[in-house]
């Protein structure tokens, strides 16, 4: 399957072996082997749809998965943790320091959001996601957050969200989507580093919460990495449950 937006953005052929599944666990190398080619011929399709990355992801605890994906040439990307939070009870509210204000977005504030996740999210020791971690594609990871944000903004990828402001000057933002009637997800959210580990990320996300809320959602989900100790903190404070983890792997034409 073809990421349309990965492969718009970046210029190339983007795919993604989806899904990767298999009848149970790989119980022993030959089985791994017999694995290992399956995706060798999913892989000769994707090189004659003109594919240079493919991307696959299987479950964290999917260990004999993993090994028959890098047997066939894939290599570890990233690993992501999924969070389900019941919006059904009350939320606490969230105070913030003299200086700071938090306000709904404007459309004035994309450039400025832009320039604010592309520096959190490209920056590994901040956020280690695929798209800054693989060598090959780090030279474009600013180019697509830049577009994820425009997408955002237009309506596309967000339905809502709150800006953090120091003055006039944007050092936190947080973007929500509706996916459907009943279910909702944190879509972008990113802090200036100098505003980290202030407890300004939970004053965040409390308002987008209580937004979806009133639009009648009852569970919303965010995606995350276990580095991202003040999220976890966050989100398991508010009664949030770990629901999925996930390996991302890559796999280059070129390699």
């Amino acid at each position: 399957m073809e990421l349309e937006f990965d492969t718009r953005v970046c210029g190339f052929g983007v795919g993604e072996l989806s899904p990767f599944c298999h009848p149970g666990p790989f119980a022993d190398l030959q089985e791994i082997v017999l694995g290992a080619e399956v995706v060798r011929a999913a892989l000769e399709e994707a090189i004659r749809r003109g594919m240079r990355l493919v991307v696959a992801r299987v479950g964290a605890g999917d260990i004999a998965g993993a090994r028959a994906l890098e047997r066939a040439g894939f290599e570890l990307a990233d690993i992501s943790v999924v969070w389900r939070l019941e919006l059904g009870r009350q939320l606490p509210a969230a105070s913030l320091p003299p200086g700071l204000d938090l306000r709904p977005w404007q459309p004035e504030d994309m450039q400025a959001c832009q320039e604010l996740v592309a520096q959190s999210m490209c920056d590994p020791s901040a956020f280690p996601t695929r798209l800054c971690t693989d060598p090959l594609l780090a030279p474009m990871c600013r180019q697509i957050h830049y577009q994820w944000v425009a997408n955002c903004f237009s309506g596309e990828r967000a339905h809502w969200g709150v800006v953090l402001t120091a003055g006039r000057k944007v050092v936190g933002c947080c973007l929500v989507r509706k996916l459907d009637e009943y279910r909702g997800r944190v879509e972008i959210n990113a802090l200036a580093r100098d505003y980290r580990g202030k407890g300004l990320y939970k004053a965040m996300l409390i308002p987008t919460l209580e937004w979806l809320a009133a639009q009648g959602i009852t569970y919303v989900i965010i995606k995350t990495k276990l580095s991202q100790r003040a999220v976890v903190r966050t989100w398991s404070g508010l009664g949030a449950v770990q629901e999925d983890e996930e390996i991302a792997m890559h796999w280059w034409r070129e390699k």
